[in-house]
């Protein structure tokens, strides 16, 4: 009788697993956005030309605020940026987590890539 309790605790214990484990899938990467669509490289230009990268460059600090703020700080990705042996290559590996990672939009996430972009080489990397 006992061996049937702590089957059933087992049977119980798996399914609120795999029920956490589906829905921390789902809310980490939604199934609606296409991973292929999303470009790593800067945004190609528009028709409304520099209004547009103005507007951009003006959206990204909040975007990133807004989307990454809340477990990133933008001068600590920069300062890793400017550790790195290549920085275009840091900005790169950069641009693809932010295709995978959240839920922003590719215009969003070209508008949070050129903000960190700007900050790199302008910031010395802190002493650890």
């Amino acid at each position: 009788m006992r061996h049937v309790l702590v089957t059933r605790f087992v049977i119980a214990l798996v399914a609120v697993y795999l029920v956490s484990a589906w829905q921390f899938a789902r809310l980490a990467r939604p199934t609606g956005a296409p991973a292929a669509a999303a470009s790593p490289g800067p945004a190609a230009p528009t028709a409304q030309g520099s209004a547009a990268a103005g507007q951009a460059a003006l959206a990204g600090p909040r975007l990133f605020e807004e989307r990454c703020g809340t477990c990133h700080s933008a001068g600590a990705l920069a300062d890793q940026a400017n550790a790195s042996n290549d920085s275009t290559v840091r900005l790169r590996e950069f641009g693809a987590f932010l295709a995978d990672h959240g839920d922003a939009t590719v215009e969003e996430d070209a508008a949070i890539l050129a903000y960190l972009s700007a900050l790199v080489g302008s910031r010395k990397p802190s002493p650890r």
